[in-house]
């Protein structure tokens, strides 16, 4: 993701072999991409927020090892070589993660026990202060229609430097092709894929008319099928699915054409922990969101569950980083009147 210490390609494979909790400790360790903090707040989207810039920490300097070495040598300041530690990109100084009673809003249905929790943020956010207080993955919202999301590049390497297993999204709308959407998808997140499947997010977009944007169900299906087909072309993986539920029945009359990808769940309408899920033909959720817009300190995010435990997540990235199988015939719209 930008120069570092050492290539991305190299660190990346690393981290993915170590445990999930061992990962987490090394990234104060592990290179980051060393690209400077800008205070810029994200689009107008769920969870998004202007936020407030940190300072960078610094290690302590080397000058104490100066006076042993001989004269002449030229000395070198470990700060200045010090590869970026896990910080926050906002002020979250003694905050603590308030959230839903998961117990209490869907009681015996969930969560199961060992679950992880983890975020997804549309704007800068806290990713040391949310590592610390024991969430184990993250998603950063890289783009919504035909616009970049400034605050991308910045959780993407902060949640790199803190070891956390990482996924993109993007929130698509029907007023552009998919492909032109995903190739702004992939202009803004880079090479560097993530650990996570990027996902397409798909919710009523803000400012429409109707539920729909005046877009049909085959409009609506072929943005997510370009979608899906470019990015799946590029990353050599499925894209996971990210959807609310009554959209996806009404604006995409409840296709079942991507039943085969992973799928990250909303909790809105209803927080039940569906199994299996009532929509689209998923067998299951993978991810779970079950809390939104969250205060930590100047950062607003969204709660997430993991289906399983972290040895779970570690098989879950395994498997679904494969490359998925060519098609034995060409996909058609589903479109039901």
């Amino acid at each position: 993701m930008r120069p570092s210490r050492l290539p991305p390609s190299r660190v990346l494979p690393l981290l993915l072999t170590l445990p999930l909790s061992l990962a987490g400790a090394a990234c104060d360790e592990a290179p980051g991409d060393g690209t400077a903090s800008r205070p810029t707040p994200s689009p107008a989207t769920s969870g998004g927020a202007p936020a407030v810039a940190s300072a960078h920490s610094s290690p302590a300097s080397a000058s104490a090892n100066a006076s042993a070495m001989p004269p002449g040598s030229v000395t070198t300041s470990a700060a200045s070589d010090a590869p970026p530690a896990c910080e926050d990109l906002v002020d979250a100084r003694g905050a603590t993660v308030t959230e839903t009673d998961v117990a209490k809003r869907a009681p015996g249905r969930g969560p199961l026990p060992g679950q992880i929790r983890g975020v997804d943020a549309s704007s800068r956010a806290p990713w040391k202060t949310l590592r610390d207080q024991g969430f184990a993955f993250g998603f950063a919202q890289a783009g919504f229609g035909m616009t970049a999301n400034p605050s991308f590049a910045d959780n993407w390497a902060a949640m790199k430097r803190c070891g956390l297993p990482r996924g993109a999204y993007h929130f698509v709308n029907a007023d552009r092709s998919g492909r032109e959407q995903a190739e702004l998808f992939l202009a803004t997140r880079g090479a560097d894929r993530g650990e996570i499947p990027s996902a397409v997010d798909l919710e009523k977009p803000p400012r429409c008319q109707d539920d729909c944007c005046g877009k049909t169900c085959g409009a609506w299906q072929a943005v997510v099928r370009e979608w899906v087909e470019v990015v799946t072309a590029a990353d050599r993986r499925r894209p996971m699915i990210y959807a609310v539920e009554p959209f996806w029945n009404q604006c995409l009359c409840g296709t079942r054409a991507f039943a085969d990808h992973p799928l990250w769940h909303p909790a809105w309408p209803r927080f039940d922990f569906p199994d299996p899920v009532r929509f689209g033909g998923f067998r299951r959720w993978d991810f779970y969101q079950y809390d939104g817009n969250v205060k930590v300190g100047d950062g607003v995010v969204d709660l997430n569950l993991f289906r399983g435990t972290r040895a779970d997540l570690d098989a879950f990235l395994l498997t679904a980083n494969m490359p998925p199988p060519l098609p034995t015939a060409p996909g058609s719209p589903e479109v039901r009147p």
